[in-house]
């Protein structure tokens, strides 16, 4: 296997494609920033080169990352650290074409094609927008208010003559004429339409399709099931014939068969075996039996078709079930081998499939007729635009003809959380690629921390990346393994107690991921690593958060910083008093409201004035700001008098100051400072990102000397990322 180092190394190699899986901590944002900048110095142009995130923070983080590279290859002096200095080499190479050709890419950072998938499926859509059915469309967070409109507008069918109204009722009589649990259904299949759409629109044989995926799925878990039971010791074997004998000799049905020396096969035919075996040694609930008697098939010795061994196949029985119970794999395929349903479909139960077959692409269209009439549209709705857009595999748009013109290298970060639906999308935009013709594709994900379950996500086909080509793409495998993040103790545990929790062996079609241990680069610290507070849940709130208070405070007593995770915001409504009193200070994420600190106030008003001329309010807020600070009477008088017309924009009046004979002396040696700032701000505006503006011109006119608490200055900061990722989505 190769090495950490060499797999990091091998991952620049711009002329090959790769799949890579990288643990949280083992720096795969800047493996990916690196193979960028590589890639960014020798394409023709950088709109070649796109990387694809699922979320605005990430893509903002990349971008800036870049960014940031790109200005620190100006210095000449390079890093001490081996990571940072072949970043600042790779982003020197970068920037020499950059200077070549003229990109000016810390200026006119929108030709960096760094976006979220969305973004990305939202261009392709807006491209051909019309056909694609998204034309002013806004995607919603949330759009169950949606579904539940277009399925009550199919349910409104319900009593109308014709097939829908037909569909429509065996459904409600299936579900006991529970009409609320038939809007629940289609609902949730609704929010997961990628995954029957196209097969429903496609399909002439929808049974046939549906049986073959229920054998596969039978099959595949059986296969897994037959596997895990081959690995535990005992004569497994014997002791299902002896209890297979033992149950025909009572006159009782089995479907063991007593004579056979091996496991049951693994299609649908041996289900009923499988089943029984697991009611062995598992009770209806799933959980290890403490016991068993005549109906398991190990009556009393008398009763025995071997009386003098009836203990002793109990005892190799209890010696089996402790093992098994040990055994979470196992556990976890008898759980999905016992929710199995029978192989095959009964005319009934196709009657009902059918019914929503019938009924669903219907749905769908109404669906979007609902999206159309609100102006908004799902996530769903985008990807499926973006393929549309893209025509078929065998007949590929203009758009998808040239993108496979203009596009080179794809990178893909978190791939783990990647739907079907935008494996599609990849498998179209690279349709056209061949092995060896200089385009590649990079996919970096981590499977261990696919159970997020991110709209849909399914880490089946990272997995599946790993070990089969894309296409026609072949991507070579790499493991990372070393954590630069957490401590070496801290690590070791992580190791010791993830290992027993996830899956010993990787099965890509159930998205089992087994756990990948770590290897630590930072020293371990002194004492235990962790340390287990166990809080009585029945404890009152009050006493709870006193004691959540005593940990941090006992914690920080230490060197070092304290981070307190709660499920939801409810939790720390005892938690911040108690913290108060104890006189300890917090930094908050998406709990204190950004634009309620003053400093941020004053920035987003300087946004809202080099935006638009014509917010007076804006701009006299900004005249008003500690950077600035004239009086009213100053305002009044910049503004044009009690007699100014509220509605002229102070810009102008602001580029003449010289010439009002109503301002102070004061006023006068503010606004020769800061006149020149603002009206080069707005001068720029069609020159610079809007970050570098608004933060040059917050700069240069004082605003950072005029922050009292340096709480405000993380504020700032974090503003003007949240101004930058804004700025990047607006762009896409």
């Amino acid at each position: 296997m190769m090495s950490d180092l060499d797999a990091r190394q091998a991952a620049l190699d711009i002329g090959r494609s790769f799949s890579v899986a990288a643990p949280a901590g083992s720096g795969k944002t800047g493996l990916l920033t690196q193979r960028m900048l590589r890639l960014l110095a020798h394409c023709e142009q950088p709109e070649q080169v796109l990387c694809m995130t699922f979320t605005r923070k990430a893509a903002g983080e990349m971008r800036r990352r870049i960014l940031e590279a790109l200005r620190s290859a100006a210095e000449d002096q390079s890093p001490e650290d081996p990571f940072q200095r072949q970043t600042w080499a790779l982003a020197r190479e970068a920037a020499a074409r950059d200077r070549a050709a003229g990109w000016r890419l810390t200026e006119t950072a929108n030709r960096l094609q760094i976006h979220t998938i969305d973004a990305f499926c939202m261009q392709l859509a807006r491209r051909l927008a019309g056909e694609a059915g998204t034309a002013g469309l806004d995607p919603s967070e949330d759009a169950e208010p949606f579904y539940r409109a277009a399925v009550r507008e199919l349910c409104a069918q319900l009593e109308a003559p014709g097939a829908t109204g037909e569909a429509l009722a065996a459904l409600l009589l299936h579900l006991d004429d529970h009409l609320p649990r038939l809007e629940a259904l289609l609902i949730r299949l609704l929010g997961r339409r990628e995954q029957w759409l196209r097969q429903l629109l496609t399909s002439r044989d929808e049974r046939a399709v549906l049986e073959a995926a229920l054998d596969r799925l039978i099959a595949d878990t059986l296969g897994a099931l037959r596997a895990a039971f081959t690995g535990v010791p005992g004569d497994l074997p014997g002791l299902l014939g002896y209890a297979a004998a033992n149950r025909t000799a009572q006159g009782e049905a089995t479907a063991l068969d007593p004579a056979a020396d091996g496991l049951p096969g693994t299609d649908g035919s041996a289900l009923p075996a499988w089943r029984e075996i697991l009611s062995i040694f598992l009770t209806k609930d799933g959980n290890p039996r403490k016991k068993i008697d005549r109906r398991q098939g190990f009556p009393v010795a008398k009763d025995s078709v071997d009386p003098a061994g009836a203990e002793l196949w109990k005892a190799s029985w209890a010696e089996l079930r402790d093992q098994l119970s040990t055994h979470p794999e196992l556990l976890s395929l008898a759980d999905d081998t016992l929710a199995l349903p029978h192989t095959g479909l009964t005319d009934s139960q196709w009657q009902v499939l059918d019914c929503l077959a019938r009924l669903l692409p219907e749905l769908a269209a109404r669906l979007d007729l609902v999206f159309r009439r609100h102006g908004r549209c799902d996530f769903t709705a985008v990807t499926l635009a973006a393929l549309r857009a893209l025509g078929e595999d065998q007949a590929p748009s203009d758009l998808a003809l040239r993108l496979d013109r203009n596009l080179c290298h794809i990178l893909v970060d978190e791939c783990q959380d990647t739907s079907g639906l935008q494996f599609d999308l990849l498998l179209r935009l690279t349709a056209g690629w061949q092995e060896g013709d200089g385009r590649t594709l990079f996919l970096v994900g981590d499977g261990m921390q696919s159970l997020y379950g991110f709209r849909d996500a399914n880490v089946g086909l990272f997995l599946d990346s790993r070990r089969h080509p894309l296409g026609a793409i072949r991507l070579l495998s790499l493991d990372l393994n070393v954590n630069f993040r957490s401590q070496e103790r801290l690590v070791g545990w992580f190791n010791r107690i993830f290992r027993d929790a996830f899956p010993a062996r990787e099965d890509p079609g159930r998205g089992a991921v087994p756990y990948t241990p770590a290897v630590a680069v930072r020293p371990p610290h002194p004492g235990a690593a962790v340390r287990i507070d166990a809080l009585d849940p029945l404890t009152p709130d009050d006493a709870l958060g006193e004691q959540v208070a005593a940990c941090a405070e006992r914690a920080l007593a230490e060197p070092g910083s304290v981070a307190i995770l709660v499920r939801s915001r409810p939790h720390l409504q005892t938690i911040l008093p108690a913290l108060r009193r104890r006189g300890l200070h917090w930094q908050a994420t998406d709990i204190d409201r950004l634009g309620d600190r003053m400093a941020v106030i004053d920035l987003l008003s300087l946004t809202r004035a080099l935006l638009c001329p014509a917010d007076r309010v804006a701009w006299l807020a900004v005249l008003r700001a500690p950077w600035s600070g004239l009086q009213h009477a100053d305002l009044l008088a910049l503004a044009g008098g009690s007699a100014g017309d509220l509605r002229d924009p102070l810009l102008p009046r602001l580029a003449g100051w010289a010439d009002n004979p109503g301002l102070s002396d004061e006023a006068r040696d503010i606004l020769a400072r800061i006149a020149p700032i603002l009206s080069e701000a707005w001068a720029g505006r069609e020159r610079k990102p809007l970050r570098s503006r608004i933060e040059g011109a917050w700069i240069a006119l004082g605003g950072p000397a005029a922050l009292l608490d340096l709480g405000d200055q993380r504020l700032c900061r974090q503003y003007f990322e949240l101004l930058e990722r804004e700025a990047a989505c607006a762009r896409d």
